[in-house]
């Protein structure tokens, strides 16, 4: 049987194909759209969130930032905050990771000179200090030294500091600063190692499985403990 359509309904019809042809393809391009713009999105979050590294080392003699923009922090060697002219203050941003890639210490003052750090995360983002293997063990690096009290006391709140070696994973000599709602662990010797004329505040913090004591001290000062606990350390 021959079915014989009328020019009226041969365009309604073509009309109707040419409409659906566009509509899919706008839809195909703006599919396209929406794919490209997750995958720049998902490039730009994986550049500044997992590749953005930060190495560092050396003195640092005037006011410093460590952002969470530039973390991880890799430690190439030695740094020393300090300066015969100033007092230096090196400031570490909420959820700032500082990993050392070998025996290295981070030093606040100096015998001679002063310096500061002003180390404040949150419990959320807390600021850590760690060693930069992929199978870290305590001694990976040497830890964090304060000397020589500046006229600010330095300032560690919601701050990690495990796998160092040396003395302890904090050690102070003639400084006192403030340490709060900290972790230190799985250190080589002390949690902390206090001497000279220091007097640290530490409060609501836990130090907990270091291979010598929790907090040793051989100084003149008062070192003042509240709220926090201190286990499994070796003595």
């Amino acid at each position: 049987m021959d079915i014989f359509i009328s020019s009226k309904i041969e365009k309604k019809l073509l009309s109707i194909a040419n409409y659906n042809n566009k509509f899919i393809s706008s839809r195909i391009v703006g599919s396209l759209f929406l794919f490209t713009l997750i995958l720049l999105l998902l490039l730009s979050f994986i550049e500044n969130n997992v590749f953005a590294e930060t190495y560092v080392s050396g003195i640092i003699s005037k006011d410093t930032t460590w952002t969470l923009a530039g973390s991880p922090y890799i430690v190439t060697g030695d740094i020393y905050v300090n300066s015969s002219t100033s007092e230096p203050t090196l400031t570490i941003e909420p959820g700032v990771t500082v990993k050392f890639n070998g025996n290295y210490f981070l030093q606040i003052g100096h015998p001679y000179y002063k310096g500061r750090l002003n180390a404040q995360g949150t419990a959320l983002n807390p600021i850590i200090f760690t060693s930069n293997k992929a199978t870290p063990m305590s001694g990976d690096w040497r830890g964090v030294e304060f000397h020589n009290r500046p006229s600010v006391e330095s300032v560690l709140d919601y701050v990690i500091v495990e796998y160092a070696g040396s003395n302890g994973g904090l050690f102070l000599s003639n400084s006192s600063p403030s340490i709060n709602n900290s972790i230190l662990r799985n250190n080589k010797y002390s949690g902390i190692y206090i001497t000279g004329n220091s007097s640290p505040v530490v409060k609501n913090s836990t130090i907990s499985n270091n291979g010598t004591s929790g907090v040793y001290s051989s100084g003149t000062g008062n070192v003042t403990i509240s709220d926090s606990i201190i286990s499994n350390n070796v003595t």
